[in-house]
């Protein structure tokens, strides 16, 4: 068995702030048009500057990554290249199970598209692929806890120590050991949607077309389409389905018997491969429908009048704190919202609650007793050991440890709840204001 390297115990905490969301992860991908700051107001700082920072925490990060080995491999980044690598050469991903050294088996659940998206995972070794897929997904999340900061020598090893404490939680360490790709696909939405207009992209591709290609990837994006019609954004809207069906025939034109089959069967039944053979119930299970399986609802029509109700009860929120003058906000509540209303949601899907916790931080530590007390609630929700920890303390603890185990079990779900209130809240109060 190959011995692999990961970074599997570590979390966040530095902060990001709403002024000049425009900063968003620009850093990482092009050169950002100058911020408008108002007198007096910290800015971000240069992009070189920041983008020096992003790096720092990256490497700092990696480092410490190279120093922690687990005998485990990385199931879904090895299903990402293997599964790319059969595409390449011709074969159906969906036929049956990937398997490859060090991956027993395991489904490919991405529409075609993704294969050409995941290619160059094939192009290094096995290891050296892993390792930079895992420094990416750090520099994002270093770009994204960075959002409005000002940039300093401190700073920086604060923006470092947020991304290496991140690890810590159940989310984030999960996310790293199996290689997943939600950290990079969320980077993207939170770029298209903080990018600057006039910028030299900008003009040649409109704000909107990244989201797009993100929910041909991976279908849970699509609800910021969602938004966009709810919230009358109708360019960005427009420019998102376009993307979408942009990179959907991209996959179509390389992989029509894949397309097809993707189209025919495979999207119906996509609970049925996301789920691993587990029931909805499962602990892992960190979903809305998860959650009313485990409490005994019957599944159907019921799970469903309630899952709808949720989700309308999501965008509601999104769109109030939108009217407020806070797309930055809105935002993170739809990120947050996705794996909640879909069937199926390991912990890792929750990456959006790490930016929103630092946004929180940043902003209400000091005057916000309320909503610090929320963010606190989360953060000790995503400390806790694991979702399986809880449900053995439910089902073998004393009877009054029952609502310490429920939250435990359930500690994603409850994380991401605690936080989209929190971010309401705030939206609330500064509209009173």
């Amino acid at each position: 068995m190959t011995t692999w390297t990961t970074l599997a115990d570590h979390r966040p905490g530095a902060g990001l702030d709403e002024p000049d969301a425009r900063v968003i992860l620009a850093v990482v991908f092009e050169q950002p048009t100058r911020p408008t700051t108002p007198t007096g107001q910290h800015g971000p700082g240069r992009p070189a500057t920041r983008i020096a920072a992003v790096v720092v925490a990256g490497a700092t990060s990696a480092s410490i990554l190279l120093l922690t080995h687990t005998n485990r491999p990385p199931a879904d980044f090895l299903t990402y290249r293997y599964a790319a690598a059969l595409a390449a050469h011709g074969g159906n991903v969906y036929a049956g199970d990937i398997h490859g050294p060090n991956l027993g088996g395991q489904p490919f659940t991405y529409p075609p598209v993704a294969t050409v998206v995941l290619w160059p995972t094939t192009r290094l070794t096995p290891h050296a692929a892993y390792l930079a897929w895992t420094v990416a997904t750090l520099a994002v999340l270093a770009a994204a806890l960075s959002i409005g900061t000002a940039v300093s020598a401190r700073g920086t090893a604060a923006l470092a120590v947020a991304v290496v404490v991140a690890g810590n939680t159940d989310l984030l360490s999960d996310h790293l050991q199996v290689g997943q790709i939600n950290v990079l696909l969320m980077g993207l939405c939170l770029w298209d949607l903080t990018r600057a207009d006039r910028s030299t992209l900008g003009r040649r591709c409109p704000r909107g077309v990244f989201i797009g290609v993100a929910a041909a990837i991976k279908l849970t994006p699509g609800l910021f389409v969602v938004h966009f019609v709810l919230t009358r954004q109708w360019r960005l809207a427009a420019f998102a389905a376009l993307g979408c069906a942009a990179a959907t025939g991209v996959g179509a034109l390389t992989q029509p018997d894949a397309t097809a089959t993707f189209a025919g069967s495979v999207f119906w039944t996509l609970t049925d491969r996301v789920d691993l053979g587990h029931p909805l119930s499962y602990t892992g299970n960190q979903s809305l429908t998860g959650v009313l399986a485990a409490a005994g609802v019957p599944g159907g029509p019921a799970t469903t009048v309630i899952v709808l109700a949720v989700g309308a009860g999501a965008l509601t929120a999104a769109r109030y704190v939108h009217t407020r003058g806070r797309e930055l906000d809105a935002a993170l509540i739809v990120g947050m919202s996705a794996p909640l209303l879909a069937p199926f949601s390991w912990n890792h899907h929750y990456v959006f609650v790490l930016p929103a916790l630092a946004l929180l931080a940043r902003r209400w530590w000091p005057s916000r007793p309320v909503a610090t007390a929320v963010g606190v609630v989360a953060v000790v929700a995503l400390l806790c050991p694991s979702p399986a920890t809880g449900a053995a303390l439910l089902r073998d603890g004393p009877w009054w440890a029952a609502a310490l185990g429920a939250a435990e079990r359930e500690n994603a779900v409850l994380a991401a709840v605690a936080v989209g209130t929190a971010l309401v809240w705030g939206a609330r109060g500064a509209a009173r204001r």
